[in-house]
């Protein structure tokens, strides 16, 4: 029986091991073939291009402004808004906000990409210059707000700080006896503004009244710095009737100075700039005459006006410099904005 099974099993065996034979034997590749084997090739992404403004015949006009959410530039940006819907049929704008002078850079290559026709500029980083005039050789209208930048062809639009500071004279002048003694504050740190606004003014009285006499008084910029500072001269010999400071947030400070020590013989505030803050003491006050001088307010909005001008093909003047304005309680209303971020 027993060689009976094996002379049948014998062949299936063998038959078995030939099948298995006949099959290709995988063998996984060892380290060096892994290490020689190229890795896959990843799709790069594309950053997004941006895409041109609407071809209808309206002004293609880019805001690139730093991010801030109160003061100077984020006003003007604001009224620059505000200006542009009032001229939707002619203006299209478009608003960047740049944390960095590398951002800012970006979003005035980025105004070329996108064929803006002009763009507003408020350059509160350094660092954007060789961007900015890369963006005019290309043919894009760069407007500077306020402050100047180093770029050949572009325009500016700003106000006259030393004109500032001559009309802030004129005014006290006429308005102060021939021997009065003005307290004039100066800021410790540099400041252009500051300078050329308080440089004026003393210029501007010493002319107008030589006898008024001038008190300086060197203080920091901040509310409390110029309220420290100013304090000391109530007691001192002169006998201050008027004070003059190159920015509302120095004149805060000297009115805190004035409150604290029930202090009446001041009669006559002149500030420079327009802080909403300011103005709605201006509005409010009875006890002395507080007044600014003032061009920023409507830089913004001005600014877009100058961009459609330029636009249009008018001829233009490439500085455009802003008229002062004294602000007093008389005329304060139309400076007030409850929606001003300044």
């Amino acid at each position: 029986m027993r060689r009976i099974l094996c002379a049948f099993l014998v062949p299936i065996l063998l038959l078995l091991t030939a099948s298995c034979a006949s099959r290709p034997i995988e063998t996984l590749p060892d380290a060096d073939d892994v290490r020689a084997m190229p890795l896959p090739t990843p799709t790069p992404t594309a950053e997004p291009t941006p895409t041109p403004g609407p071809d209808d015949g309206r002004l293609r006009l880019g805001l690139i402004v730093p991010k801030e959410t109160r003061g100077s530039a984020a006003e003007a940006a604001r009224m620059a808004e505000v200006c542009a819907e009032q001229h939707a049929d002619e203006v299209v704008l478009s608003r960047t906000d740049c944390a960095t002078g590398e951002e800012m850079a970006a979003a005035l290559r980025a105004a070329v990409t996108k064929e803006d026709d002009a763009v507003l500029l408020y350059p509160g980083f350094d660092g954007v210059e060789e961007a900015a005039q890369q963006a005019i050789d290309a043919g894009v209208a760069v407007i500077v707000l306020d402050l100047p930048l180093a770029c050949e062809g572009a325009y500016r639009i700003t106000g006259d700080d030393a004109a500032l500071g001559t009309a802030s004279a004129e005014y006290l002048a006429s308005r102060l006896g021939a021997d009065s003694d003005v307290a004039v504050l100066l800021p410790k740190t540099e400041n252009a503004q500051a300078k050329s606004r308080t440089d004026a003014f003393c210029r501007e009285l010493n002319a107008a009244a030589p006898g008024i006499r001038i008190v300086e008084c060197e203080a920091g910029s901040a509310r409390e710095d110029s309220k420290i500072a100013f304090a000391p001269l109530l007691y001192g010999e002169a006998d201050i009737e008027a004070v003059f400071a190159p920015d509302d947030e120095m004149t805060l400070g000297v009115l805190a100075a004035l409150d604290e020590a029930r202090w009446d013989g001041v009669r006559l505030v002149m500030s420079c700039g327009g802080k909403q803050e300011y103005l709605k003491v201006l509005r409010d006050s009875r006890s002395r005459t507080l007044l600014s001088a003032v061009y920023a307010p409507f830089l913004g909005s001005k600014a877009v006006d100058f961009a459609l001008e330029i636009y249009r093909g008018d001829a233009v003047e490439p500085v455009r410099v802003l008229r002062e304005e004294i602000v007093q309680r008389l005329n304060c209303s139309a400076y007030i904005d409850e929606e001003s971020r300044y």
